[in-house]
């Protein structure tokens, strides 16, 4: 059996009764497109490829992505970084809903989230295991000190739901944290690619000095030459002051009021 490599983060779980139990809050159908990020030794990949009718896992580990091929002939097993592919490659719309799964690597869980957004329109939904204490910043709100770009971004556009906390003696081998496994359902608010990309570098321009206020965060920004006055909201604020109602409608009136920027970092 291979070792778990701990470049890539792997954890592999190994309890039947926690497998059993992310399974059944998943609880695939025959309609589904079943998108799997990092399988490992396949520990979920066998019963959730049961019960759905087509199933894609990308594994970037080339020796369990060997065996993976060897076990599951009938699996798309694509032997590459999940972060560097263009699941438009990958998602048949036609074929029902796509849905994400994954027992994420701690380190790179945020690339994961910021990857799965840029998708949002082609995923149904996402049920994802991650380290516990990020599962419980992501579900923070206004005020509190783990509020920030990623909370904002799916309070806008998902649905969430904070499942259950995993403990660390059901992996290979043991993380030294809790893990937690959350939902994602892609279908809150549907928002236009250039909306979304106003939005995601507000965000950034602000949530990088969060100390300031928005009027002092913006004024030397790429947003320095729009009407500050006009965005409906206290310009005052700090960024962990405003909720994520008040910067969906920020991004809605900089679009409508003609502002263009070519290359918007998404």
């Amino acid at each position: 059996m291979l070792p778990p490599l701990k470049r890539f983060g792997q954890h592999f779980l190994t309890d039947k009764n926690i497998i059993n139990k992310i399974v059944e809050e998943i609880n695939p159908v025959a309609e589904d497109h079943i998108i799997e990020i990092g399988p490992g030794r396949g520990a979920i990949t066998e019963f959730l490829f049961s019960r759905s009718g087509k199933y894609t896992a990308f594994e970037i580990d080339r020796g369990s992505a060997d065996v993976l091929k060897k076990k599951f002939q009938a699996i798309e097993i694509i032997q590459q970084d999940f972060l560097k592919t263009d699941l438009i490659n990958y998602i048949d719309n036609q074929s029902g809903t796509t849905r994400v799964v994954g027992n994420i690597p701690y380190n790179i869980t945020s690339p994961i989230i910021y990857k799965l957004l840029n998708y949002r329109n082609y995923i149904g939904d996402a049920a994802l295991l991650m380290q516990d204490e990020a599962a419980k910043r992501f579900f923070s709100g206004p005020g509190n000190g783990n509020y920030g770009i990623i909370p904002v971004l799916l309070d806008i556009i998902c649905e969430k739901k904070y499942c259950f906390k995993v403990s660390p003696n059901v992996f290979y081998p043991k993380p030294k944290v809790n893990s937690a496994l959350i939902r994602l359902f892609f279908n809150k608010t549907p928002i236009s690619d250039y909306r979304y990309a106003i939005l995601y570098n507000f965000l950034r321009t602000i949530f990088n000095e969060r100390r300031k206020t928005l009027k002092n965060s913006l004024r030397n920004s790429i947003f320095g030459d729009c009407d500050l006055n006009a965005l409906g909201i206290d310009i005052t604020k700090r960024p962990e002051q405003t909720t994520p109602e008040e910067y969906l409608e920020i991004a809605r009136k900089i679009e409508s009021s003609g502002w263009k920027k070519e290359n918007l970092k998404i």
